[in-house]
């Protein structure tokens, strides 16, 4: 019987390889180093790389479904910012996934079109916010037509593209600390900044700085 503490191990191991090397550039026996085990010993927790792609792909939309479920817990913008957070650390921990999403795709047939409809979920989140806060008067009223809706759009594509826009070039740069998560939630209120009422204002004050001229 296989051992899940070893085949977490393996999920894990290669979760961190993927995001360091890239998906096509590790093989099983970087894997199997990786965890201190044989490669046939890895081969009967998961018989190839697409077995441990799609399990890291399904670990992969729980925890976004997670990061989703947020949303319940409040309206307010203290709330969207602690769903920032969420996603942030997800997207960190994840980076290989929009890195290599081509490469995913063809390992794991069902993952391009499953993550189009979780990213519609999140798109509807941030128009739902938007109307919320526009309805409370914390935003002004829509200065023109489909402005606010194209707000959503332009922050649901910052939400998930920041990271691996920063990424380019220099995929193995450490996103734990604390200045990019700052610098990604500052990127993203940014955008909302000028669109607040003096109420709004009120309500925003502290929760997110605007990017020093050196973190641009």
């Amino acid at each position: 019987m296989a051992n899940p503490d070893t085949k977490d191990r393996i999920a894990e191991a290669a979760l961190r390889l993927f995001n360091q090397y890239g998906l096509a550039s590790v093989r099983l026996q970087h894997i199997a180093d990786e965890v201190g085990i044989s490669v046939g010993n890895l081969a009967y927790h998961f018989k190839n790389k697409e077995a441990i792609a799609q399990v890291l792909y399904y670990r992969f939309c729980d925890e976004f479904a997670k990061v989703l479920a947020l949303y319940s817990t409040g309206p307010t913008f203290a709330d969207l910012d602690r769903q920032l957070d969420g996603f942030f650390q997800f997207f960190a921990r994840h980076r290989f996934y929009l890195l290599d999403f081509l490469e995913l795709g063809r390992l794991v047939p069902v993952a391009p079109t499953h993550w189009q409809q979780q990213q519609h979920k999140l798109l509807l989140q941030l128009r739902r916010r938007l109307a919320y806060h526009v309805e409370q008067g914390d935003l002004r009223p829509e200065p023109e037509p489909d402005l606010y809706d194209l707000l959503a759009q332009n922050l649901w594509l910052t939400v998930i593209f920041w990271i691996p826009q920063q990424l380019m070039g220099q995929p193995a740069v450490d996103l734990t600390g604390g200045p990019y998560r700052q610098r990604y939630k500052a990127h993203i209120w940014a955008q909302v900044n000028p669109y607040l009422s003096a109420k709004g204002r009120l309500e925003f004050s502290g929760l997110a700085a605007p990017p020093r001229r050196d973190q641009r």
